[in-house]
């Protein structure tokens, strides 16, 4: 397509040369005649000029007004001699070769041919022009009668110059005065049109050359500027379908190349029914922790190892297969005419395997990874959008099930489509207040007094009825539709905390949040925004993530909570044990409360292990200048155990379920747990 439309704009630019060059040369052709006329008439008036000054001076001074009256009277003899020596020496064939002095009448007065001297002659129209007072002047052919001596000097040019009389009696010489005859001068022509004819051979050239170096000049920058558009054509037409980081094909030229592929796909199953059919495989990859790159090395980095991958998947391609980038971290390759399932695995394991090798970034050495979508093409006619969403889906799903590679299953389109609905379901319910919070009471181990509350989410469903987070959380965790519902839970729960602050109760407000939430770069100022729409002290609140979420971009996750601290918020690292962190790790994190999961809780008073667990917990958080809670309490015993541990605070079923909003106020200000050292003991036993 590319090649054709160049070869257009080539022909575009021929044809404009083609018809320029037509333009120019019949602008010079008549501009060259219209110039050519003049130089002839400009050199045929000079001529006669020139048989003007001849008459003018050579014969004029020797007649009268009188000579030229109505009755013609013959010069006289000593006058004619006079004229006839002074024409002698003046004529030449090169100059004046014939002169004739004419009167009103058409009488010949003088002639310097004695022949035709004192004879009538009708004389030629424009000897009567010059009778009105015009100089004018012919090429004449010589066939008059008083031209007949004149015939073997070749062709001639007729002069005819008026003769006026001034009211003193003589010759004007102003040019006014009545005309009482005139003069008929004869100069050879030859000179005068051999002059016309070099004339007229420098004007063609001249505007030969001129028009010639004008056409030049316009073609080269018709030429020239044709070529820039044509090169920036090009351009344009290269960035509207490929990348401009990598090169690397586009989204929309993708889904051209796909539904191309669609084409060639069908024919090839319609030509070999009978056969095993060549099939196509589009792969979907997704570069996990690369927002840890950008967040960790920068940007520029980031922009190093997704051109470096590009690189790296062109050079995996074979001439028929195609790879874009789709755009962010996601890149595609369209697989092409694969014989077998045994060469599509070794093709994709190829591009699996070039993400292995380390990439070195200004001398760090990253280890890339991908989730990678996988669809088969053989003789189905469906759209390639529809294809690409189906390799998205089998994407996710290798996300979460943290497998490198998922083929595309009609039962993950079914996983798609409910959790589609069920996020139209979620979304409708925020806009209807379908979702409520509950708090959990957290209490001080110590004193028993309740400290604060965990909000927990519930669902009231229209149709389903009170529906636990267990029910929805997971998948809707998994969807866009979980960034909003996770800032609806925080809303609700900031509001809450402003409402407590305002009636002087000191209790803290727990939130959970997902490992996307903390790797939001923006939920801080979300918070922030929150807390100054409602008035609320954020001091009092406390954000929950557990190991798992944390460790899944331990950087990004730093970066969030490490600004919610400047803000106030208090961190808590909730379910502790459960999970892989370190203690470097843990040192890192800005935590300032740790949670001890209730698996390890509800053991310590039957397993050794669970208590020394516990107390190493306990020993881990207060060493980092955290308060220990352990979750999960539920009766005395256990809660005088965790005592002798050392915990601080404390949640379970011991003390209250989750409670609504208003039986949760009720609650907190007038419930107190108290146990004293004799009461642990007797627990105890």
């Amino acid at each position: 397509m590319a090649v054709r439309e160049r070869r257009s704009r080539l022909t575009l630019v021929t044809k404009f040369g083609i018809v320029s060059l037509i333009a120019v040369a019949a602008i010079g052709v008549l501009l060259g005649a219209v110039l050519q006329r003049s130089v002839r008439q400009r050199a045929i008036a000079d001529a006669a000029r020139t048989g003007e000054v001849a008459a003018n001076v050579g014969v004029r001074p020797f007649l009268t007004v009188a000579d030229l009256s109505n009755n013609f009277i013959p010069l006289d003899a000593e006058r004619v001699v006079a004229l006839d020596a002074t024409l002698g020496t003046s004529l030449s064939p090169g100059g004046v070769v014939r002169l004739k002095v004419w009167n009103r009448q058409h009488w010949l007065v003088y002639s310097d041919n004695a022949a035709l001297r004192g004879r009538w002659f009708a004389g030629s129209e424009l000897l009567e022009q010059a009778f009105e007072g015009r100089l004018t002047s012919e090429i004449t052919d010589l066939t008059a009668p008083e031209e007949r001596e004149e015939r073997d000097f070749g062709e001639l040019l007729a002069v005819y110059v008026p003769l006026r009389a001034a009211a003193s009696g003589e010759f004007s010489t102003d040019g006014s005065g009545e005309v009482v005859g005139a003069f008929e001068v004869y100069l050879p022509w030859s000179p005068i049109a051999a002059d016309i004819q070099s004339d007229t051979r420098r004007l063609w050239l001249a505007l030969a050359l001129g028009l010639g170096v004008l056409y030049l000049s316009v073609f080269r920058l018709v030429a020239g500027a044709s070529r820039r558009l044509r090169v920036q054509a090009d351009e344009n037409l290269f960035l509207a379908s490929h990348d401009t980081l990598t090169g690397l094909l586009n989204r929309d030229a993708f889904v051209t190349q796909l539904g191309s592929g669609l084409s060639a796909s069908a024919s090839r199953h319609e030509r070999s029914l009978s056969t095993a059919s060549p099939f196509d495989v589009l792969l979907l990859f997704d570069l996990d922790g690369f927002q840890t790159v950008n967040d960790t090395l920068g940007h520029d980095r980031g922009d190093a190892l997704l051109r470096i991958v590009g690189e790296r998947f062109g050079g995996l391609v074979r001439a028929a297969d195609v790879v874009a980038r789709m755009g962010g971290d996601e890149f595609a390759v369209l697989l092409r005419h694969l014989p077998d399932q045994e060469t599509a695995t070794r093709l994709v394991a190829r591009f699996l395997a070039s993400l292995e090798q380390p990439i070195v970034l200004d001398g760090l050495s990253l280890e890339v990874r991908a989730s990678v979508g996988a669809v088969m093409i053989t003789d189905d006619t469906r759209p390639a959008e529809r294809l690409l969403q189906q390799a998205d889906i089998a994407m996710y799903a290798a996300k979460a099930n943290q497998s490198v590679l998922e083929f595309f299953r009609p039962e993950l389109d079914d996983f798609s489509s409910q959790a589609l609905e069920l996020a139209s379901e979620v979304r409708a319910g925020i806009e209807g207040s379908h979702f409520v919070l509950y708090y959990q009471p957290k209490f001080d181990i110590a004193t028993g007094v309740i400290v604060g509350a965990e909000a927990l989410v519930r669902w009231l469903h229209p149709d389903r009825g009170f529906i636990a987070p267990g029910g929805f959380m997971p998948t809707v965790e998994q969807l866009p539709i979980g960034r909003d519902l996770t800032n609806f839970i925080l809303d609700r729960a900031i509001e809450k905390l402003a409402t407590w602050q305002q009636l002087e109760r000191r209790l803290v407000v727990s939130v959970n949040l997902s490992a996307r939430d903390v790797n939001d770069p923006d939920l801080p100022v979300l918070i922030a925004a929150m807390a100054e729409q409602h008035g609320a002290d954020l001091s009092g609140l406390v954000v929950e993530l557990t190991e798992g979420n944390a460790l899944t971009n331990e950087a990004r996750a730093i970066e969030t909570l490490t600004r919610l601290r400047g803000l106030g918020c208090g961190v808590a690292v909730d379910d502790f044990g459960t999970g892989y962190a370190s203690m470097s790790y843990l040192a890192r994190l800005p935590a300032t409360e740790l949670k001890i999961d209730q698996s390890f809780v509800m053991k310590v008073l039957d397993d050794t292990q669970a208590a020394n667990l516990v107390r190493h917990c306990v020993d881990i958080g207060h060493s980092l200048a955290m308060s220990v809670t352990a979750e999960g309490i539920e009766t005395t015993a256990v809660l005088a155990a965790l005592a002798d541990l050392g915990c601080d605070t404390g949640q379970g079923y011991l003390v209250s379920r989750p409670l609504p909003d208003s039986d949760f106020e009720e609650f907190a200000s007038t419930w107190r747990l108290g146990l004293t050292r004799a009461d642990h003991s007797e627990a105890r036993t």
